[in-house]
């Protein structure tokens, strides 16, 4: 059973890491989720080096192996950790590309700031997530309507889009000027 234990370490230290991370974000409230994530990524960590360390103890294997057994499930719980983070980062990332797309939609004119808040307003989303992109220079707001700046982001939405039509066989659910979050 130890020995299993050894293998298994990583994805459980991952599994404690994604349980512990909503409901740490939960308990804290709505806000940037680095907290969490944080939070998360270190239960992950100790849980995946704990069942290490003591299955290594209960085998009695050397220090040395010990040691080298703990540093590999280390390292293995902190790639797996990496991963869960860049999803839920992408996850958030997502939403200014959907925004950045819909000013790109709307031509050289731009949106009405209050027209592109109010596209995927659920709680005050938008707010920050606009604010983001101005001082990224994403977006400038030029005689209260939105334009594009940089478009770096929003080059990263296209290949998205690309890869989702090529995997899924369909892009983004979000038409060309319907305007509505789906």
């Amino acid at each position: 059973m130890d020995a299993w234990l050894l293998s298994l370490a990583p994805l459980l230290g991952l599994l404690v890491n994604t349980l512990t991370q909503p409901v740490i974000q939960h308990l804290s409230g709505r806000g940037r989720p680095a907290r969490s994530l944080a939070l998360g990524f270190l239960a992950g960590l100790a849980t995946g080096g704990g069942l290490v360390a003591w299955a290594a103890w209960r085998l009695d294997l050397a220090l040395l192996d010990a040691g080298a057994l703990v540093a590999v499930q280390l390292l293995s719980t902190a790639a797996l950790g990496y991963g869960y983070f860049s999803f839920v980062n992408l996850n958030l990332a997502s939403i200014r590309v959907r925004l950045l797309k819909e000013v790109a939609r709307a031509g050289a004119d731009g949106l009405p700031a209050a027209e592109l808040q109010g596209l995927y307003d659920e709680e005050g989303m938008a707010d920050g997530r606009l604010q983001r992109l101005l001082a990224g220079g994403h977006l400038r707001l030029e005689a209260g309507r939105h334009v594009n700046g940089k478009r770096s982001l929003l080059r990263i939405g296209h290949v998205i889009e690309l890869l989702k039509h090529a995997i899924l066989g369909r892009g983004s659910r979000l038409g060309a000027g319907e305007g509505q979050a789906r």
